[in-house]
């Protein structure tokens, strides 16, 4: 009960310090500044006194002939606001629209500066700056809040930990084992303690999604579906289509104004974290011991693919789909053999994981489900089992409905589709059982840049299988079935497995196989029952050999020292042999999105998606547009027609969602928002996005039933310690 109330202080008290922050006005500050002119197309304007940490408003008040002027803040090189490897972050970069006079910019200052200036670049014909305004918002002070909260976040986490470690200290092997698992969580960072990011091939996409997620939600979108940053400031659907739930752990990072890359960082390091532990929690829960846990936390973490997938290709939805996988494995080993009546909870957590991950891993657990469910056949048609899955599929919907139901909202519209065999880009043989490789990773579609395979310590461990397999063992079953569907999936990771041949067979399955894209995937169920027969071989070695203490030191041992010389080697190359880049909000490409624009709406694509302001039809010379401005998915101008009904072509993809109280809106023959104009009219015309009525429900059905969720949880957690507690007292 103490320990609720101390969490219940600190979130009243974050929330008031927000609240506060959030009703203040803003304060005019007196900036002054003189113009430092560069050249015929730019110019700098320099503000003379001392900017103090905080966050401003900076209002600028113009007149333009057209959209050609960029801007961005500068400071003292010594304290760049745009520094690349600080923890905190502000930057601006944007245009001016001759279709307003005013534009206002939101600045963060974490330290006291002298050095601000504007530049304004390829400045256009008639474009002239009347005056600049600057005033002292609330931002900081909500940002303290938010930043309080984390550190509190962080401060009751810690504390658990060293509460949870004060109780093992009496216990040796349970002191080695914790010491462990932060060595792990440790060893499986190091790549992230260099300054900046690998420059690999799909970070900056992920950079731009999480860049994108905070504009959406600064917009209102809670949650978010359409980003509207991406080319061009058009949008994109990118968390409708693809799962984005744990990116808004670094979308709220930024929101504190956290650097792009330290929120990428830490949200990478929160990935590694939760992989070992629900790792470790998993393997015991199979096999019951600690060592054995831990030595299929470390096979399963330091596996080549999952390293691969995090510091070569940053493949973000497969690597936390990947977290999952050991999960699934338990609770379907919970509920198969009746062992608990909540096994349920943990299913339906470790598919909530994969689902808000990776829709295509979706498809590998419900195939490792079916086929569990037939090779335990006899114990799965029972009554209990049965009635504990179905519960497991209804909660997961339930939890989820948020998004399934958005997601098969949209997919009803035509979008453009990505189509191509996939055989050619398969694995050779070779790459599953090399050791070290030095790969390209410049070119996605070569097969061979990136270090797939079993691992040297999984081989050496599958080693034990054969060797010291006993068929009445109670692990003779799950190791047999475990060895023959990794080694199956192992081949089908392969170029010689006839991807082709069944994509030609069309229909869903030629779909599903172009959407694969690279039958490298594969590596991923293959890794968990590869990883699951190695434990089971280092336990037959433990049975036969257990009463010298020395083997299992020596399993360890290895096990450990040949995981981490691989994974080391892997991460040393790709830091050796690529660059490494600090990038910030004005590196970001705004124009990535998909292998083929894929959806976006029907016949969009990068061509017609060009930087411009918004077009008038029809009646075009009739229809004049002043104030407009755009900030994030929302979009406001003041518009008058003289003549004719006409139309104006929004620079924002169309996507359902889109609303706007005052005039017709619809969508374009080229793609994008069309707001229809009657004739004779004049008045503010406002848009934004707004989710319908389906939508809001499935958020409320959601989240009641995540609390239920977590009710029965703790309901279960609580009863569980008293029960232990009575039977200490008794004792």
């Amino acid at each position: 009960m103490k320990k609720a109330a101390i969490i219940t202080i600190q979130a009243f008290l974050c929330i008031l310090i927000f609240i506060i922050a959030s009703v203040s006005k803003n304060e005019p500050y007196g900036a002054e500044y003189h113009i430092d002119k560069i050249s015929e197309n730019s110019a700098r304007y320099c503000f003379d006194n001392v900017f103090k940490t905080g966050s401003y408003d900076i209002i600028i008040h113009y007149r333009a002939l057209d959209d050609k002027t960029a801007y961005c803040f500068e400071s003292d090189p010594a304290n760049d606001l745009k520094a690349v490897d600080a923890w905190f972050q502000s930057s601006v970069r944007g245009r001016f629209s001759d279709y307003s006079e005013e534009k206002k910019l939101s600045i963060l200052l974490n330290f006291d500066t002298s050095d601000l200036v504007l530049d304004i670049d390829n400045i256009g014909e008639g474009f002239s700056i009347d005056s600049i305004v600057v005033e002292k918002n609330s931002q900081m002070g909500q940002i303290y809040a938010l930043r309080l909260l984390l550190l509190f976040v962080l401060f009751d986490i810690s504390y658990l930990l060293v509460k949870k470690y004060r109780k093992i200290r009496t216990d040796r092997d349970d002191r080695m084992v914790a010491s462990g698992l932060v060595l792990l969580i440790f060893v499986s960072c190091i790549p992230l303690l260099f300054h900046g990011l690998n420059d690999t091939y799909d970070v900056p996409t992920h950079l731009l999604r999480i860049e994108g997620l905070k504009e959406a939600l600064l917009s209102g979108q809670l949650p978010a579906r359409i980003q509207p940053i991406q080319t061009y400031g058009y949008g994109y659907a990118s968390s409708v289509f693809y799962p984005e739930l744990f990116l808004y752990l670094p979308a709220l990072l930024r929101i504190c104004s956290f650097t792009i890359v330290g929120a990428f960082k830490l949200f990478v390091v929160s990935a590694n974290i939760a992989t070992v532990l629900i790792a470790y929690f998993s393997f015991k829960g199979l096999f019951n011991k600690e060592w054995a846990a831990f030595c299929g936390a470390v096979l399963y973490t330091l596996s080549p693919y999952r390293i691969g997938d995090v510091y070569y290709r940053q493949s973000v939805g497969e690597y936390l789909a990947y977290m999952a996988f050991p999960l699934i494995a338990y609770a379907m080993y919970l509920i198969i053999k009746e062992k608990s009546d909540k096994a349920y909870l943990y299913l339906a957590i470790g598919f909530t994981i994969v689902l808000q991950s990776h829709i295509l891993s979706v498809i590998y657990v419900a195939v490792g489900c079916i086929l569990a469910a037939l090779i335990y056949h006899k114990e799965f048609f029972r009554k209990n089992v049965i009635i504990q899955s179905v519960k497991s599929i209804l909660f997961t919907v339930m939890v989820n409905l948020w998004y399934i139901i958005p997601f098969f909202y949209y997919y009803r519209e035509e979008y453009n589709s990505f189509y191509d065999y996939i055989q050619g880009r398969g694995l050779s043989v070779t790459q599953l059982f090399v050791v070290f490789m030095y790969p390209r990773i410049n070119d996605p579609y070569i097969s061979g840049i990136i270090p797939y395979g079993i691992g040297a310590s999984v081989l050496m461990c599958l080693f034990l299988v054969p060797v010291f397999y006993e068929k009445g063992s109670r692990y003779a079953k799950p190791a047999v079935w475990a060895l023959i569907c990794g080694i199956v999936t192992a081949f089908m990771s392969t170029r010689y497995f006839p991807w082709d041949r069944l994509a030609h067979m069309g229909g869903f399955l030629q779909k599903l196989i172009f959407n694969i894209q690279f039958p490298a995937r594969m590596c991923e169920p293959m890794t968990i029952c590869l990883v699951v027969a190695s434990v089971i071989g280092l336990l037959w070695v433990e049975e036969k050999y257990g009463e010298y203490g020395i083997i299992r030191f020596i399993l360890v041992s290895a096990v450990c020292v040949l995981a981490y010389v691989q994974s080391a080697a892997l991460t040393d190359n790709v830091i050796q042999k690529n660059d490494m880049f600090s990038m910030t909000l004005m590196d970001l490409d705004t124009t990535l999105v998909g292998i083929a624009d894929e959806y976006y709406p029907k016949g969009v694509t990068h061509e017609t998606l060009v930087k411009r302001d918004p077009y008038i039809g029809t009646s075009g010379e009739e229809i004049h547009i002043s104030q407009y401005d755009k900030t994030g998915s929302n979009i406001s101008f003041f518009v008058e027609n003289k003549g004719d009904e006409g139309y104006i072509d929004l620079p924002v993809a169309y996507y359902p969602g889109y609303t706007s109280a005052e005039l017709p809106l619809m969508k374009s023959e080229n793609g994008v928002v069309c707001i229809m104009v009657p004739k004779k009219f004049g008045g503010s015309v406002n848009i934004g996005y707004k989710e319908n009525i389906l939508f809001v429900f499935s958020d409320f059905v959601s989240v009641a039933v995540m609390l239920y969720g977590i009710f029965i949880m703790i309901r279960a957690y609580g009863s569980k310690h008293s029960k232990k507690a009575m039977g200490d007292a008794g004792a």
